[in-house]
């Protein structure tokens, strides 16, 4: 059975598709910048990825992200336009050790049951 609109349903629906029709405008501008923006961030990891396969390979899985951090210390001189000169320097976030150090969760030992005897005072009382 199919559906019957009247005019006036297909007037409020041609007015609601007016109303609609920026905001779809909108979004479909807003997925195709989202599609590049995906792509060259795709791009951008990729490179990431060769650039520090070196690194992960001799530090056993752990990138440059994951180890070395950067500094931005501003000096006291400043450039031709007036602004703040500042110092970038890369340090190690494990100095003594490079890569993160590996922390060893205690193993806990089982807890042996005792039981109590009446009548015994010492351990040769427990031997049969």
């Amino acid at each position: 059975m199919e559906k019957k609109f009247t005019k006036f349903e297909l007037a409020r629906m041609k007015r609601t598709a007016q109303n609609v029709d920026q905001f779809i405008t909108r979004k479909n501008k807003l997925e195709a910048k989202k599609a590049e923006i995906d792509a060259e961030l795709a791009e951008v990891n990729n490179l990431i990825e060769l650039t520090d396969a070196p690194t992960k390979a001799m530090t056993g899985g752990y990138g440059t992200e994951d180890i070395i951090k950067k500094v931005v210390t501003p000096t006291d001189k400043l450039d031709k336009n007036g602004n703040v000169i500042k110092q970038t320097t890369f340090e190690f976030l494990y100095p003594d050790t490079i890569v993160p150090p590996v922390v060893e969760e205690p193993v806990e030992a089982p807890v042996e049951e005792t039981v109590a005897v009446e009548g015994a005072t010492d351990a040769a009382d427990f031997e049969a």
